[in-house]
């Protein structure tokens, strides 16, 4: 079979390869939202329990577990964002090799129709505008 070069192969081929995570990443959505409701509850037990009963023992319990659920929370929508970036990064990496290509072939017909001196400037300003985006690429990554 021809190979595609319309992109869709390489995106879908990339898209398998991260489907358990792109799968898993709504699942952590959905818990972090549903925990995300803590607080409120946290709220209405105290004033209907533990302000009612005056009892110090309700309100440690329920600011211990409080805690425990914001902490999980935390945890889930760390490992959530981590594996999204890496997804991202990995569709990033596979499309950018299928571009690199596509524009070599690109330069091989600008080297036959404009001439050697043209066709070195268009590299020259693509590797710029590579390195361009690789190093901006590196600072978002830094500031992550």
């Amino acid at each position: 079979m021809p190979p595609d070069h319309s992109g869709r192969g390489v995106l879908a081929g990339a898209m398998t390869a991260a489907r358990k995570a792109v799968v898993a990443a709504p699942g952590f959505s959905v818990v972090v939202n549903l925990l995300l409701l803590t607080a409120p509850l946290y709220m209405m037990q105290v004033y209907d329990r533990a302000l009612v009963s005056g009892s110090v023992e309700t309100l440690v319990a329920l600011s211990l577990l409080a805690a425990l659920l914001f902490l999980v929370m935390g945890i889930l929508d760390v490992a959530r964002a981590q594996i999204m970036a890496r997804v991202g990064a990995r569709l990033r990496v596979a499309l950018s090799a299928e571009n690199r290509a596509a524009a070599l072939k690109a330069e091989a017909k600008l080297v036959q129709a404009l001439g050697m001196r043209a066709a070195a400037f268009a590299r020259w300003q693509d590797g710029r505008n590579w390195a361009l985006a690789a190093g901006l690429s590196a600072a978002d990554a830094a500031t992550a």
